[in-house]
């Protein structure tokens, strides 16, 4: 008879994961490192409530809040997202008002990653959108099937926007009110 571990190895085999798995393990690779040290000097992670954190491990074990990964483009190969902060931001009297936020997204090509940047992304931490998912699309008023995996930038438990790789750029859709 075999056994379970041998059985799960053979599945794994037959049927392999369609897209990557968000894991607490999850890491840029190195290259992708280098660019972010590179554009944006002391760049970091930006950081989340417990409250959300408590939510992400429940839901999904302990994925980080501020980084996935997925097929974002539709060519096969793992892209990566990640929700960081840099810089400054200053308010019109020129005080300062905190750390500049974007959403970082490296697409995996033939020879390297291709870099896009989301400015003033509105949420506090990122969530995988899989192929096939279905969303509600609020400025259309009508439901969307996601065609790629997306990116999912979520207000905890007030809203969420997805970006979606469409033609050459990241489009915004409020599938979250």
């Amino acid at each position: 008879m075999l056994s379970a571990q041998l059985l799960l190895f053979l599945w794994w085999l037959i049927v392999p994961p369609s897209s990557p798995v968000q894991t607490p393990a999850l890491e840029l690779p190195a290259a992708v490192r280098n660019v972010l040290d590179v554009k944006f000097p002391g760049w970091k992670y930006s950081d989340c409530s417990d409250e959300v954190r408590q939510f992400l491990k429940q839901e999904q074990g302990n994925a980080p809040p501020n980084l996935i990964s997925g097929d974002f483009d539709g060519n096969g190969r793992a892209d990566y997202a990640a929700l960081i902060v840099h810089g400054v931001t200053r308010v019109e009297d020129g005080q300062l008002a905190g750390p500049d936020a974007a959403i970082v997204v490296f697409l995996a090509q033939e020879h390297g990653f291709e870099f896009a940047i989301i400015d003033d992304p509105d949420g506090e931490y990122l969530m995988l959108i899989r192929k096939g998912d279905k969303a509600f699309d609020y400025a259309r008023q009508q439901e969307c099937t996601f065609e790629h995996d997306a990116i999912d930038a979520v207000i905890f438990e007030k809203g969420a926007t997805s970006y979606v790789y469409e033609q050459g750029h990241f489009r915004a859709i409020i599938t979250g009110d």
